[in-house]
């Protein structure tokens, strides 16, 4: 009823948007190779190589794709993340709970734990 009734789809959707602009932006000012990408409401953190992305859909060799999926780098960024306060490691699952708010608080965690994780080689 609620689908049906309500822009929640419509809403998690713009909150996935603004999430995705914003890593973005914030990848591209720390200088560090990647994307996220991603359809309607989920999206994907993928670090460690420039590659070819509309934004929606990466393509990548298989070498790109053991690059970004490196566990090491996964993990820790994981753990820094969830000492900002974001439950994620490199993947997001908005809904129409998530707030404007919400979602640069967790582009600001990001961006610290980037940091972190680069100061330890990762990235």
């Amino acid at each position: 009823e609620l689908v049906a009734t309500t822009p929640i789809n419509k809403t998690a959707n713009a909150m996935s948007y603004r999430l995705k602009n914003g890593l973005n932006h914030l990848l591209s000012r720390m200088e560090i190779p990647g994307c996220s990408s991603g359809v309607s409401s989920l999206i994907f953190l993928r670090l460690g190589v420039d590659h070819e992305c509309d934004g929606e859909v990466c393509i990548m060799s298989n070498e790109e794709q053991e690059i970004i999926l490196d566990p090491v780098r996964s993990h820790q960024l994981q753990l820094a993340l969830l000492n900002h306060g974001v439950d994620s490691g490199t993947r997001f699952i908005l809904s129409a709970a998530h707030t404007e708010q919400d979602i640069d608080e967790t582009i600001n965690a990001v961006e610290k734990s980037l940091t972190e994780v680069r100061l330890q080689g990762l990235v």
